[in-house]
């Protein structure tokens, strides 16, 4: 699975999002979700340690690489948390899943973007402020567009986590209901 998410990654399969377009919605991150439902946390992490050595290994830059990481291992904690505390698999469970792990998604990429953009790399906030204003958006202070990123940044990652998680679902779903039958 760590191959297939460098693949998707090496061909771009992505979309960006809109106003602030270095954010992609990136398909690669499916594997790490698939590798999760079927074989554990522990399993769909490594998926995602993987991939992200990989991109650190294609760029030269560490960001991107490391924001995509934290991003998945959180989303993937977040899961995990609520599958360990229940122990069920029903469809409340999932749901319930699914949304633990896009707020501790949330909650570290804001965390990461605030470190990144006012302490790492300050010029990406101008960069930033500056997309804001070319899609129309009115932005006075530094501040002002911080926290517009920011919102921004958290919705992407709760689209994020589910373009990610409900694929993922919807193959091993199908996956695990062809070897039942297969068996039977």
């Amino acid at each position: 699975m760590g191959t297939l998410a460098i693949i998707l990654s090496l061909y771009r399969v992505e979309i960006p999002f809109p106003i602030l377009v270095f954010l992609k919605i990136d398909f690669a991150e499916i594997p790490s979700f698939i590798t999760y439902y079927l074989l554990g946390f522990n399993w769909g992490l490594l998926c995602s340690v993987i991939h992200w050595i990989m991109l650190l290994a294609r760029s030269g830059d560490p960001v991107g690489p490391t924001m995509k990481f934290l991003a998945v291992s959180s989303n993937l904690i977040g899961m995990y948390f609520v599958k360990k505390i229940t122990g069920r698999m029903t469809r409340i469970y999932l749901i319930l899943e699914l949304v633990s792990g896009a707020i501790v998604r949330i909650a570290v990429m804001t965390i990461a973007n605030i470190i990144v953009l006012e302490i790492l790399f300050p010029y990406y906030l101008g960069f930033s402020k500056m997309l804001l204003e070319n899609a129309g958006v009115r932005v006075a202070t530094e501040n002002e567009a911080l926290v517009l990123v920011l919102v921004i940044v958290g919705f992407f990652n709760m689209v994020h986590a589910l373009v990610s998680a409900l694929p993922a679902l919807a193959i091993v779903s199908a996956i695990k209901k062809r070897l039942t039958s297969l068996f039977e």
